[in-house]
């Protein structure tokens, strides 16, 4: 009898801790993958929240600056004469009620003058003149169906736009450059004003601003896919929280004034602990450029939070992004997954254990089969124990062995499929959030940004052997007479038409066409000749006037295109900058030849 108990002990000791011991290696190795899972689900989940935002935000810049960009243009061109009180309101009126975001637009000039256009709560427009006849008042009047000034609605006195902020920040500056967030004094909503200095002959005739809504920011934020409890917010270099998924208030009332609340004053006590976990008083602004700000471990309320921390810079602009994902809103499926294998292994373990206890007999060869699976299954693989006919208990072990396997392996597989399907998931989202990025939304074909990036790695690209290259640079010709005549929402049809036939004549895989700009489009061309680019040109000109659409502002009395043609045998001698100086040149050529035509160049 002490013998048998001597073999009992001897064999169920080293069999229980075998088995113990792949148990725990199985339940390290899942809660590895797991922790790898996460890590690479809400870096890849990180990376497309930031590039979304600092996409939208560089559209929105971008939209200010083109406006002020053409009132620039508009001035200089005659097309705007501030003296001229008929031509002035109807063009201030005219561009705000194209520009949805915009909540006013105006030119201060250095005498002390003030004109342009607001939009107030109904949405109405009503246009503002400041001059000599309103004694420095700033008189608002509502505008008739042609644009023009009706009836005054509203003055303010005494107002000089030489010595608002806007004003002198952009002479101090003697550039473009845009104000913080403010609570806008009509509409009380976020709101950026973007200022613009006019010079002639380095004297400075006035600064034109654009005031435009940020409304849009927190609509962005809350629409993107951060889970049940996670936030988005944005603070700038004053600590001033000027966006938020939370939906708080960002301004409040101090001496009957609205000012931006402070991100440490945050009605949102998740907010406050995430801001002060990562202290960016001790981190400089190039490192968090250089690398982001990552921790795995934030802990709030017994929770675990994920916090990163993105800087966006344009324009003078400093804004901080702190993108905030609570660990539970995407493992907590998983988390349920492994509770329960962890139980049934629990479960499956003492079974096994008593099982073994009531051996007594001979169990060599068993015994053997046994250890062999028990060590393929510690490495994640699983191999069914055959049960011999004979020893009763022995065919009770073989087979809880076998069902714990069963059901270890049938776990894991679960939790691989359903990694696997959060990853499909995952880059079906970055499919769509990529094109967002690079195709322009009106004509279909590759935006600014994709020209920029296309363009600039062909000419980094120093080691391909063929070196020629191809720019062609396309304007349609009168394009504001034809707004002008139709409207803007023909011009979108123009634009859309027009993308449509370049989409069909520049196909090829390794060309890219583009919109450039607001009338303006770009094609780059590879691996044809000087004439085999001319020739494309030839063919998207012909197939533009064959569209025939009335264009009775323009000379020609249809819709046509200005071309400036540049073919590069060895575009490794130049930079990009020249290359695209010259082609622009060229179709400036094209417009002063009459337009509807192609002037190329070959260097």
């Amino acid at each position: 009898m002490r013998k048998r108990d001597r073999i009992q002990w001897k064999l169920l000791i080293p069999t229980c801790v075998a088995f113990l011991t792949a148990t725990i290696l199985i339940n390290l190795m899942v809660l590895r993958d797991r922790e790898i899972a996460i890590g690479n689900v809400l870096e890849e989940l990180r990376l497309s929240v930031v590039n979304l935002v600092e996409t939208e935000l560089d559209k929105h810049l971008t939209q200010a600056i083109t406006l002020n960009e053409t009132h620039k243009n508009m001035l200089k061109g005659g097309y705007l004469n501030p003296q001229d009180a008929s031509n002035r309101e109807r063009y201030f009126s005219s561009m705000i009620q194209s520009s949805p975001d915009v909540v006013m637009t105006y030119f201060g000039l250095e005498n002390g003058e003030f004109y342009g256009a607001r939009r107030v709560l109904d949405q109405t427009i009503e246009v503002v003149k400041n001059n000599e006849v309103t004694k420095g008042n700033s008189e608002y009047y509502s505008i008739k169906e042609d644009g023009r000034a009706d009836s005054l609605m509203q003055v303010f006195e005494n107002y000089d736009p030489r010595k608002r902020p806007w004003y002198q920040a952009a002479i101090e500056k003697k550039g473009r450059t845009f104000s913080g967030i403010y609570s806008h004094f009509i509409f009380k909503e976020p709101t950026i004003t973007a200022s613009l200095p006019i010079y002639e002959e380095n004297v400075l005739v006035g600064v034109f601003g654009v005031d435009f809504l940020m409304t849009w920011l927190g609509e962005t934020l809350r629409n993107l896919p951060i889970g049940e409890h996670g936030q988005i917010f944005i603070v700038d270099d004053k600590k001033q929280l000027i966006a938020s998924t939370t939906e708080e208030e960002l301004f409040q009332i101090v001496d009957n004034q609205s000012v931006n609340m402070l991100v440490e004053n945050s009605k949102n006590p998740l907010t406050i602990e995430a801001y002060q976990t990562i202290n960016l008083d001790s981190q400089s602004l190039d490192e968090i450029e250089t690398q982001k700000l990552y921790i795995d471990s934030f802990q709030y309320e017994n929770q675990t939070y994920y916090i990163s921390v993105d800087h966006f810079h344009e324009e003078g602009i400093e804004w901080n992004i702190y993108t905030l994902l609570k660990e539970d809103d995407f493992m907590k499926n998983s988390r349920r997954a492994i509770l329960f294998a962890s139980s049934i292994i629990l479960v499956v373990s003492i079974l096994f254990v008593i099982s073994m206890f009531f051996i007594t007999k001979k169990i060599t060869e068993p015994i053997v089969l046994l250890k062999e699976s028990a060590k393929k299954l510690s490495k994640g693989v699983y191999s069914r124990v055959p049960v011999s006919k004979g020893n009763h208990e022995l065919n009770q072990l073989a087979e809880s062995f076998n069902e714990m396997g069963e059901t270890i392996s049938n776990l894991l597989n679960h939790l691989e499929e359903e990694v696997r399907v959060r990853t499909l998931e995952l880059e079906e989202k970055n499919k769509i959030l990529e094109h967002l990025t690079y195709i322009d939304a009106l004509s279909q074909i590759a935006n600014r940004r994709k020209f920029n990036e296309f363009f600039a790695e062909l000419m980094d690209n120093r080691d391909s052997e063929d070196k020629m290259v191809g720019l062609i640079m396309m304007d349609i010709d009168y394009f504001k007479k034809y707004n002008d005549l139709y409207g803007h929402l023909e011009g979108d049809v123009c634009i859309e038409r027009l993308g449509e036939i370049l989409k069909q004549e520049v196909s090829s895989p390794s060309d890219l066409v583009s919109r450039y700009g607001g009338e303006e489009f770009i094609s780059v061309i590879r691996h044809q000749s000087y004439e085999e680019v001319i020739r494309t040109a030839e063919q998207i000109k012909l197939a533009v006037e064959e569209l025939n659409m009335l264009h009775e502002g323009s000379n020609h009395g249809y819709v046509t295109l200005s071309f400036g043609v540049l073919f590069v045998e060895d575009r490794t001698k130049y930079k990009a900058e020249e290359l695209l100086k010259i082609v622009d040149a060229s179709l400036y050529e094209a417009k002063e030849q009459g337009r509807n035509c192609i002037v190329s160049r070959q260097i």
